[in-house]
Protein backbone atom coordinates (compact mmCIF):
# COMPACT_ATOMS: atom_id res chain seq x y z
CA UNK A 1 0.00 0.00 0.00
CA UNK A 2 2.52 2.24 0.67
CA UNK A 3 4.98 1.98 -2.29
CA UNK A 4 1.85 2.52 -4.42
CA UNK A 5 0.61 5.25 -2.78
CA UNK A 6 4.27 6.51 -2.96
CA UNK A 7 4.05 5.90 -7.19
CA UNK A 8 0.95 7.56 -7.56
CA UNK A 9 2.31 10.78 -5.74
CA UNK A 10 5.03 10.95 -8.23
CA UNK A 11 2.61 10.30 -11.21
CA UNK A 12 0.60 13.33 -10.15
CA UNK A 13 3.87 15.28 -9.31
CA UNK A 14 5.55 14.71 -12.60
CA UNK A 15 2.10 14.84 -14.69
CA UNK A 16 1.45 18.69 -12.48
CA UNK A 17 4.92 19.72 -13.36
CA UNK A 18 4.66 18.55 -16.77
CA UNK A 19 1.25 20.47 -17.64
CA UNK A 20 2.14 23.26 -16.21
CA UNK A 21 6.08 23.41 -18.23
CA UNK A 22 3.82 22.56 -21.50
CA UNK A 23 1.62 25.48 -20.75
CA UNK A 24 4.51 28.27 -20.35
CA UNK A 25 6.03 26.82 -22.98
CA UNK A 26 3.01 27.42 -25.07
CA UNK A 27 2.50 30.96 -23.36
CA UNK A 28 6.04 31.71 -24.52
CA UNK A 29 5.47 30.04 -27.90
CA UNK A 30 2.31 32.48 -28.45
CA UNK A 31 3.70 35.86 -26.48
CA UNK A 32 7.15 35.81 -28.52
CA UNK A 33 4.91 34.20 -31.66
CA UNK A 34 7.68 31.72 -32.23
CA UNK A 35 7.31 29.35 -35.39
CA UNK A 36 8.50 26.41 -34.96
CA UNK A 37 9.23 24.61 -38.08
CA UNK A 38 11.09 21.04 -39.19
CA UNK A 39 14.66 23.50 -39.63
CA UNK A 40 13.87 25.72 -36.26
CA UNK A 41 17.25 26.42 -35.09
CA UNK A 42 16.39 28.69 -31.99
CA UNK A 43 18.80 32.27 -32.35
CA UNK A 44 17.53 34.17 -29.24
CA UNK A 45 16.82 33.98 -25.38
CA UNK A 46 12.83 33.08 -25.60
CA UNK A 47 13.20 30.60 -28.55
CA UNK A 48 15.78 29.01 -26.32
CA UNK A 49 13.70 29.16 -23.69
CA UNK A 50 10.94 27.79 -25.30
CA UNK A 51 12.71 25.01 -26.29
CA UNK A 52 14.21 24.12 -23.21
CA UNK A 53 11.19 24.26 -21.07
CA UNK A 54 9.08 21.87 -24.17
CA UNK A 55 11.74 19.36 -23.69
CA UNK A 56 11.37 19.25 -19.67
CA UNK A 57 7.76 19.03 -20.22
CA UNK A 58 8.05 15.84 -22.39
CA UNK A 59 10.34 14.75 -20.13
CA UNK A 60 8.27 15.26 -16.72
CA UNK A 61 5.09 13.36 -19.23
CA UNK A 62 7.30 10.74 -19.52
CA UNK A 63 8.17 9.99 -16.27
CA UNK A 64 4.41 11.01 -15.03
CA UNK A 65 3.12 7.95 -17.61
CA UNK A 66 6.23 5.56 -15.99
CA UNK A 67 4.99 6.01 -12.68
CA UNK A 68 1.45 5.21 -13.39
CA UNK A 69 2.29 2.42 -15.69
CA UNK A 70 4.13 0.84 -12.87
CA UNK A 71 1.00 1.21 -10.84
CA UNK A 72 -1.55 -0.19 -12.98
CA UNK A 73 1.26 -2.91 -13.25
CA UNK A 74 0.66 -3.54 -9.82
CA UNK A 75 -3.31 -3.11 -9.87
CA UNK A 76 -3.24 -5.67 -12.48
CA UNK A 77 -0.93 -8.18 -11.54
CA UNK A 78 -3.39 -7.93 -8.12
CA UNK A 79 -6.62 -8.78 -9.94
CA UNK A 80 -4.52 -11.42 -11.55
CA UNK A 81 -3.54 -13.55 -9.03
CA UNK A 82 -7.14 -12.75 -6.79
CA UNK A 83 -9.24 -13.95 -9.77
CA UNK A 84 -6.85 -16.70 -10.84
CA UNK A 85 -4.76 -17.64 -8.41
CA UNK A 86 -4.76 -20.18 -5.53
CA UNK A 87 -5.33 -18.77 -2.15
CA UNK A 88 -3.33 -20.29 0.70
CA UNK A 89 -2.74 -18.95 4.33
CA UNK A 90 0.53 -18.62 5.32
CA UNK A 91 1.59 -18.14 8.76
CA UNK A 92 3.27 -15.24 9.46
CA UNK A 93 6.82 -15.29 10.66
CA UNK A 94 7.92 -11.74 11.77
CA UNK A 95 7.39 -8.26 10.99
CA UNK A 96 10.02 -6.34 9.71
CA UNK A 97 11.30 -3.00 9.46
CA UNK A 98 12.92 -1.84 5.83
CA UNK A 99 15.73 -0.39 6.99
CA UNK A 100 16.95 0.75 3.48
CA UNK A 101 14.04 2.77 2.65
CA UNK A 102 12.12 5.68 4.69
CA UNK A 103 10.70 8.84 4.25
CA UNK A 104 10.83 11.42 6.49
CA UNK A 105 8.47 10.69 8.57
CA UNK A 106 7.47 6.87 7.85
CA UNK A 107 9.54 3.91 8.43
CA UNK A 108 8.26 1.36 6.14
CA UNK A 109 7.43 -2.34 7.58
CA UNK A 110 6.78 -5.71 5.37
CA UNK A 111 4.64 -8.80 6.79
CA UNK A 112 7.08 -11.97 6.17
CA UNK A 113 5.04 -15.26 5.60
CA UNK A 114 5.53 -18.98 5.60
CA UNK A 115 3.83 -21.44 3.52
CA UNK A 116 4.78 -25.24 3.36
CA UNK A 117 3.34 -27.52 0.41
CA UNK A 118 4.35 -30.80 -0.86
CA UNK A 119 7.58 -30.81 1.47
CA UNK A 120 8.88 -27.06 0.30
CA UNK A 121 8.88 -24.19 2.18
CA UNK A 122 8.11 -20.90 0.44
CA UNK A 123 8.46 -17.35 1.98
CA UNK A 124 6.29 -14.50 1.09
CA UNK A 125 6.88 -10.95 2.01
CA UNK A 126 3.80 -8.43 1.82
CA UNK A 127 4.71 -4.75 0.50
CA UNK A 128 5.30 -1.74 2.04
CA UNK A 129 3.06 -0.76 5.36
CA UNK A 130 3.53 2.41 6.37
CA UNK A 131 2.98 1.33 10.23
CA UNK A 132 4.28 -1.24 12.30
CA UNK A 133 0.71 -3.81 12.00
CA UNK A 134 2.45 -5.92 14.89
CA UNK A 135 0.30 -4.62 18.06
CA UNK A 136 -2.55 -4.93 15.19
CA UNK A 137 -1.73 -8.72 14.54
CA UNK A 138 -1.68 -9.43 18.30
CA UNK A 139 -4.96 -7.34 18.86
CA UNK A 140 -6.84 -9.09 16.21
CA UNK A 141 -5.42 -13.14 17.02
CA UNK A 142 -4.21 -12.62 13.49
CA UNK A 143 -1.53 -15.47 12.94
CA UNK A 144 -2.10 -15.89 9.40
CA UNK A 145 -1.94 -13.74 6.19
CA UNK A 146 -3.97 -14.80 3.04
CA UNK A 147 -1.50 -15.29 0.40
CA UNK A 148 -2.33 -15.76 -3.39
CA UNK A 149 -0.02 -17.37 -5.62
CA UNK A 150 0.51 -18.34 -9.07
CA UNK A 151 -0.80 -21.87 -10.06
CA UNK A 152 1.97 -22.54 -12.10
CA UNK A 153 4.52 -20.54 -10.31
CA UNK A 154 4.59 -19.79 -6.53
CA UNK A 155 6.89 -17.87 -6.74
CA UNK A 156 4.56 -15.12 -8.22
CA UNK A 157 2.29 -13.93 -5.65
CA UNK A 158 0.55 -11.44 -3.29
CA UNK A 159 0.16 -10.73 0.21
CA UNK A 160 -3.48 -9.35 0.73
CA UNK A 161 -2.89 -6.66 3.45
CA UNK A 162 -6.46 -4.89 2.95
CA UNK A 163 -7.25 -5.78 6.40
CA UNK A 164 -5.21 -2.68 7.49
CA UNK A 165 -6.73 -0.46 4.52
CA UNK A 166 -9.07 1.39 7.56
CA UNK A 167 -6.24 0.80 10.24
CA UNK A 168 -5.92 4.33 12.10
CA UNK A 169 -2.34 4.57 13.92
CA UNK A 170 -2.27 6.83 16.93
Amino acid sequence: MYQRKMYKIAAWVFLGIGIVLAAVTGILINVYEISISRSFQPHTDPEIAAMVLAILAVVMLILAACFAGVVAAYKRRENGLRAGGVKVEAAIDEVRAVLNVSTSTVQPYIIVCRWEHDGKVYIYRSEYLSFNPERYLADHGITTMTVYTDPYNPKRYYVDVNLFKNVVVA
